[in-house]
């Protein structure tokens, strides 16, 4: 015959095995969705991976958190409306600037 007491302690051992996997399941749970420091980084790019394969029908693939905040920051030339005549002052660096990145844009080779 089982000793009722020794039944009790297999009930609680698994009960306490039951609640320390479910903890387990929900820490990790918070863990990974819930405290993503970098999840409004991953929405904001997923956006931005939509308009570029809109954009130039190219789908970009599987980035990491750091590529995801590099991409955040990628602007579209038609959205910036500042012009180097809307620049004041700053002459010697407009032209410097004209010359070392634009002109080898427009003119490579």
């Amino acid at each position: 015959m089982v000793d009722p007491k020794m039944k009790n302690a297999g009930a609680d051992l698994v009960a306490s095995l039951f609640v320390g996997v479910v903890t387990m399941v929900v820490g990790t749970f918070m863990m990974k969705w819930v405290l993503n420091p970098n999840a409004a980084s991953a929405k904001a790019a997923k956006h931005k991976k939509r308009e570029i394969k809109e954009r130039f029908g190219r789908d970009i693939q599987a980035t990491n958190d750091y590529e995801n905040m590099v991409l955040n920051e990628v602007l579209d030339p038609d959205q910036i409306s500042a012009t180097f005549d809307s620049i004041g002052g700053l002459d010697k660096i407009k032209d410097r600037l004209k010359e070392v990145v634009i002109l080898p844009l427009i003119r490579p080779g």
